[in-house]
């Protein structure tokens, strides 16, 4: 079973292989924690957003473009599987463009880049 990465309502699943499905949870910590006077041990998160950094095949620069195209603004709603819940949810999130390599061309003559990666922050916490 496979797990989906759609963005403004395109499924993006066939630009990555499932194994490269990489989900974390990021912790704002308010500083506000630590060991209190008392011996108390207090935690201070303020919010949990859950983060995404899923790695492409090396895609053609047809591709390339339209990825670029689809994630030029900064934030986008998708849809992303979150483990904590067993269940994909929808979420609004702020990208990070990817830094891709050249790397030649293909025996179907297309010209591919590689380092391609959809990398998603949840915009709000949870």
């Amino acid at each position: 079973m496979g797990h989906r990465l759609v963005i403004d309502g395109v499924d993006m699943s066939a630009l990555y292989p499932n194994i490269t499905y990489n989900v974390w949870y990021e912790i704002e910590d308010g500083g506000q924690g630590g060991l209190m006077l008392d011996g108390s041990d207090r935690d201070d998160e303020l919010a949990r957003w859950l983060c995404v950094n899923i790695p492409c095949y090396p895609l053609t620069e047809a591709q390339v473009a339209d990825m670029y195209n689809r994630l030029w603004a900064s934030k986008h709603t998708a849809k992303i599987y979150d483990p904590r819940l067993g269940e994909e949810r929808e979420m609004t999130v702020k990208r990070q463009l990817p830094k891709l390599r050249y790397r030649g061309k293909g025996a179907d003559g297309n010209d591919y880049w590689t380092g391609a990666a959809f990398i998603l922050k949840e915009a709000s916490g949870r």
